[in-house]
């Protein structure tokens, strides 16, 4: 729709309506109050028509629930690189000298007996590789 088309009328609303409007308007991305106006005008004839509320919120019910989808395995592609990595470092280790020197430095009880050893169980780090 292009601005010419439109038509300007008076509208009667009360302060708070318009305070909502000047507060969300910007939320939702519109360019102007009054284009909130309309699209809540739009919706709102969505909601009462029928035919057009099915057709009206369900778009916007798909769209929303794409947009999650999407942010969701975003999220989860960013996760799971971050695991590859760590995954990584560890194949590393457990395959270096650093790791059998650390091990034998464990067996030998040089360490301090509250340090946690999550790396040096062999058992763990092999079943993790291997499965």
């Amino acid at each position: 729709m292009s601005f010419q088309n439109k038509v300007k009328f008076a509208l009667w609303a009360y302060p708070e309506t318009l305070k909502d409007v000047e507060v969300h308007y910007k939320n939702d991305n519109c360019k102007s109050q009054s284009e909130l106006i309309e699209k809540a005008i739009k919706f709102y004839i969505g909601y009462l028509d029928e035919e057009k509320g099915v057709n009206y919120i369900s778009p916007m019910i798909t769209e929303t629930v794409k947009a999650q989808i999407k942010g969701t395995e975003q999220r989860l592609a960013r996760l799971l690189f971050k695991v590859a990595v760590e995954l990584g470092k560890l194949s590393a280790y457990y395959s270096s000298d650093a790791w059998k020197r650390d091990y034998a430095t464990d067996e030998a009880g040089l360490l301090p007996k509250d340090l946690k050893r999550g790396v040096l169980s062999e058992d763990g780090i092999y079943n993790l590789l291997e499965e």
